[in-house]
């Protein structure tokens, strides 16, 4: 849990002075309070954890990065009170084990910033993609069915499926998708959208399931495991 109140809450926001360094001067701060954490959960996932040195068992980490049991990343979140860019050391800890991954990067913000382009692009995009996929996506941007539809279904998300890729590498290169950002700066390079590959309420409501698959050193000739 990386938010509410706990213990860590004062720790972290103790290091808000230090989160607003140049980056540099942010993790070398961090290495001198914290210590990464990192073991196998039950479900089978790794997780890598940031916690201050000495902190309760029980305390929330300050940062959080996890893969599958494939290895892909995915998942990296931080405190609210620090930036994600406390997650570094934990991607470093990552890559150190297996240069050659795949990541995973949420998307969150997708559906708002889809509804604008939708809006300010319409006629382009409709000359692009059609009228239908237009509306899917107009629909899933919006949460709502689109007309003579009840529901917001399968038909929908399968409609919209090439013009919100298009969107969904558009917004992965947007200072918004800091997931994406985060993997792209420690070397990995974009390598296709994995469409509705996040089912959760909260990731079909932020970003339609659309996620950006990275990919680290050679593993962009390899297909995702």
């Amino acid at each position: 849990r990386l938010s509410g109140s706990s213990p860590t809450d004062k720790l972290a926001l103790d290091l808000s002075p230090l989160a607003r360094q140049p980056k540099a001067q942010f993790l070398a701060g961090l290495a001198g309070v914290c210590d990464v954490k990192q073991g196998k959960l039950p479900n089978g996932t790794f997780a890598w954890v940031l916690v201050p040195i000495g902190a309760d068992a029980s305390a929330d980490p300050l940062a959080s990065l996890r893969a599958t049991p494939g290895g892909v990343l995915f998942g990296a979140a931080a405190h609210p009170a620090l930036s994600l860019v406390a997650a570094v050391p934990l991607l470093d800890a990552a890559l150190d084990e297996d240069k050659n991954r795949f990541a995973l990067a949420a998307l969150p913000g997708l559906c708002p910033w889809a509804a604008e382009t939708l809006s300010s692009e319409s006629v382009s995009l409709k000359t692009k993609f059609g009228q239908n996929p237009f509306e899917a996506a107009e629909a899933i941007a919006s949460g709502k069915p689109r007309p003579g539809h009840s529901v917001l279904g399968q038909g929908t998300f399968r409609d919209a499926k090439p013009l919100w890729e298009h969107l969904a590498v558009r917004y992965a290169q947007t200072e918004q998708a800091l997931e994406a950002v985060l993997y792209r700066e420690a070397g990995a390079v974009d390598d296709g959208v994995e469409y509705l590959a996040d089912h959760s309420a909260a990731g079909l409501k932020t970003s339609g399931g659309a996620m950006m698959r990275l990919a680290f050193g050679n593993s962009a000739a390899k297909p995702a495991a």
